[in-house]
């Protein structure tokens, strides 16, 4: 009941919901993260109240995009920085399709501890 944050990587969908609602049940506060299947499944987990769902489909093809991008001889700062624009592009999306209220390219709900 002392944890900050839950990360849910399971690949089942219906156990990663069930997972998600008992930790929502249980603790509103805490930070949860979550895998999801496909860009629906996330929007759904945006709904049930998770920081960030992570689509493996569209995950996949973000690093297969910048694996071909490097291959080809762009620089790598310039592919990172496009594809961390074009994921958070992604999850405005998803969480506004949700109904999220998060201002775009806010990066995701991670909390972290002041520092002392």
């Amino acid at each position: 009941m002392e944890a900050e944050a839950v990360i849910v990587t399971i690949g089942e969908p219906k156990g990663i919901d069930e997972i998600d609602a008992q930790v929502r049940a249980l603790r509103q506060d805490m930070l949860a993260v979550s895998r999801a299947r496909d860009a629906d499944h996330a929007r759904h987990l945006y709904q049930i109240g998770v920081a960030d769902a992570v689509p493996e489909a569209t995950e996949a093809s973000l690093q297969v995009s910048e694996a071909a991008l490097i291959g080809l001889g762009v620089a790598m700062g310039l592919v990172v920085a496009s594809i961390h624009e074009k994921r958070e592009e992604f999850r405005h999306e998803l969480q506004q399709a949700a109904g999220g209220t998060r201002p775009a390219g806010e990066t995701t709900g991670v909390r972290r501890k002041p520092s002392r």
